[in-house]
């Protein structure tokens, strides 16, 4: 939480106006900026909006951890983050419950989770996982207040949690395009409707951050039928209409709908198809991300290949394409903490080759294997000949090192273009025996192994 001027939470009775709570008194919450039904905050997705009135609240805002913003019960991390545009004094808050009398937003002293009021455009709440445990299964409410800003005066909310369940797995209505990713499904749609014969409305895809970018397309199996799609970002409510809240509208007269983004924003995106037709039509729904980033915990295996021939990827294969091969679209991400760097032995790696042809395995500190003028940005390359295994290990004084951010990258690279299988291992070796923990002279912590 940021360092605060405003708030003045001890021995202030329950009931009392919002702001009044903060110590300035009440200030009429804005006949616009009363949020009814709250707007949802999506993950990891910038929403920015701005207010109509001056000295006022506008809210509230929830997240989208199910479609009332309820917390779930096994949240281990939450951040909201506020930003004003021109760096105006705009600040933060959260409660569990609110009111309005007489135009004023009222609030419990009890219902306050976190307020963030400094002198600055820029304010967070954050719980780890030891303030968690206070919003754990609850209903959270988030208000923006503008203290010194005109109307007009804009912001921008952002929120992140772990864990992060996609949209799609809260509703009924919605079918994921990325379980697993560039995988074609083909539901039947209503006559000239946005549903299927089985209800579905919507079909997500969580763009992985740093992707360089996101294809959708959307084919109807008769060539001769017009179905028309959208797409947008964030979570859309069935009520709702996707045309109105799509960022894309791809209604050619044609029975073939096609969108590829460069460098998209990362985040949840929906896609919503129109059978404009009076007949029920079979429609072919795919989507892909390059990279697709997919996170790899230790002494797991994951299976893949490099296959450019299946699904979108024919059209996207020079995305892929380096000076000797294709990248795998998937990549693999394990991330560190200081903990696991400060305790374990050796980081090891092992790279089984199940194909009959070269593979190479990327790996990359910090951030993802990248490709430029068909050179692979990587730090660290192993081969693996065909029907081969590698086993390499990385000390943790080298990782230490060489992590910012305690993110490592894995990519495969094949020299041909399709059908090339591998597995992945990578595994934190912590000593056998017993441990402990030594402080030198300098103040450096360093690993002793004590034989049993």
């Amino acid at each position: 939480m940021s360092n605060t001027r405003k708030i003045l939470m001890v021995g202030v009775g329950a009931g009392l106006a919002f702001l009044a709570l903060l110590g300035f008194g009440a200030v009429a919450y804005g006949e616009d900026d009363v949020l009814d039904p709250p707007h949802v905050l999506p993950y990891r997705t910038p929403v920015t909006e701005s207010f109509t009135c001056a000295d006022c609240v506008r809210g509230p805002y929830i997240l989208q951890t199910n479609p009332e913003g309820h917390v779930p019960g096994d949240l281990t991390y939450l951040r909201v983050g506020l930003e004003s545009a021109g760096g105006e004094d705009v600040d933060l808050a959260i409660t569990t419950d609110y009111g309005v009398e007489n135009g004023n937003l009222v609030a419990q002293d009890e219902w306050f989770v976190c307020v963030s009021a400094s002198f600055t455009g820029q304010e967070s709440c954050e719980f780890d996982a030891e303030s968690v445990e206070s919003i754990r299964g609850r209903t959270l409410y988030i208000f923006v207040i503008n203290f010194d800003g005109p109307p007009g005066t804009t912001f921008t909310l952002t929120a992140e949690w772990e864990p992060h369940i996609p949209p799609c797995e809260t509703v009924s209505y919605c079918q994921r395009l990325d379980a697993p990713p560039n995988t074609a499904l083909l539901p039947t749609f209503r006559a000239s409707s946005f549903r299927t014969e089985e209800d579905v409305f919507l079909f997500g895809y969580e763009v992985p951050e740093q992707a360089a970018l996101w294809a959708v397309r959307v084919r109807a199996v008769d060539g001769e039928a017009n179905v028309d799609a959208y797409v947008g970002r964030g979570m859309l409510d069935e009520t709702e209409s996707p045309r109105a809240r799509a960022l894309y509208a791809l209604t050619s007269t044609q029975g073939e709908e096609f969108l590829i983004l460069f460098r998209p924003e990362s985040g949840f995106y929906w896609v919503a198809v129109e059978n404009t037709t009076a007949e029920p039509q079979a429609v072919e729904i795919i989507a892909v991300a390059i990279f697709d980033v997919q996170e790899l915990l230790s002494g797991q295996s994951v299976s893949g290949q490099v296959d450019t021939e299946q699904g979108l990827l024919p059209f996207l294969r020079r995305q892929l394409q380096t000076s000797s091969g294709y990248l795998s679209v998937t990549q693999y991400h394990l991330a560190l903490t200081s903990q696991d760097l400060q305790l374990m032995q050796r980081l090891q790696i092992r790279f089984e080759n199940e194909s009959d042809a070269v593979l190479k395995l990327h790996i990359r500190f910090n951030n993802p294997v990248e490709l430029e003028g068909g050179l692979v940005v990587s730090d660290l390359s192993l081969t693996a000949a065909a029907g081969s295994a590698v086993d390499f290990a990385l000390s943790p004084r080298l990782l230490r090192a060489l992590l910012e951010s305690g993110d490592i990258y894995f990519g495969v690279e094949a020299t041909q273009p399709t059908g090339q299988a591998f597995r992945l291992t990578v595994t934190t070796v912590e000593p056998q025996g017993t441990v402990q923990l030594l402080i030198d002279e300098f103040g450096r912590t360093q690993l002793e192994e004590a034989s049993r």
